[in-house]
Formats: structure tokens, sequence, C-alpha cells
């Protein structure tokens, strides 16, 4: 079952990664439930099969999904550039904010809190007092 983006339709609903080509492309990572694709993550990649085969975010589509049926859908962009490539998924993850996906990982990172430098407190000496004699 393909996805419709605005104008661009996605091929597939692929479940295993070999039968994707190894063509530049953008691709959505989905859930396919009850007939509906819910969207994970989306992506783009001058190799679609290995850049979904070695990817380091499936433990967050796992994650983010509710039975494990994840599929994959592919535009193929063999004309566009890796600029404009980046261009169109930068689009598409505005419109439709996935929960997986770099920008994501951005901002769940925590910011290393800043270290307050503190100076040991020197104890006033004070200074023996003189004898009387």
């Amino acid at each position: 079952m393909s996805v419709k983006i605005d104008s661009y339709l996605f091929e597939g609903s692929y479940q295993a990664p070999g039968d994707l080509r190894n063509k530049p492309g953008i691709f959505l990572v989905t859930e396919y439930l009850k007939g509906k694709h819910t969207i994970l993550d989306i992506g783009e990649s001058e190799e679609v099969r290995k850049a979904i085969e070695t990817s380091t975010r499936r433990e967050c589509w796992l994650k983010n999904s509710k039975k494990y049926e994840l599929r994959v859908n592919v535009l193929y962009t063999p004309d566009l550039t890796a600029a404009q490539r980046k261009a169109l998924e930068k689009k598409f993850r505005a419109k439709l904010k996935p929960p997986c996906g770099p920008a994501v990982r951005a901002k769940r990172a925590a910011k290393p809190k800043k270290r307050r430098s503190v100076k040991p407190k020197v104890s006033a000496r004070k200074k023996p007092a003189k004898r009387r004699k």
C-alpha cells in the first residue's frame, strides 16, 4: 500500500530491507496496523536499502510502535541532488513531525550542566598575637 504526502507518492510498503533498491531516495518508516500507516521516521539517503539496514534509529522505531509491524515506503529520487533531497526530507519532517529521527534526538539529548567553579574558602589566618613582655 503506497503512501501519498502532498503530491509525492511513496512506493511500497516493504517489510524486508532486501526488497528495497540501493538508490537515492527519501524513505518513511511506518507501522502498518488495521490498514493504516503511522509514520515513525523520515530519512533520506544516497543508498536507501543500506540506510535502512544499518540505521541506528531502529530502537526508536520499535519503542514507538505498538505491535512491531514495521514497514518502509520509498520515494526514489535519482534526479535530485543530495541538497534537494535533504530539503524535501526537512519539509516532510516539519509537516509530519515523526517521533524518531535526528531532530528528535537533538532535542532529547540532555544538555550538560554548566559546572560552577567554586573557589575553596581560604581561611583567613590570624596573625599570632604579639606577646607582651
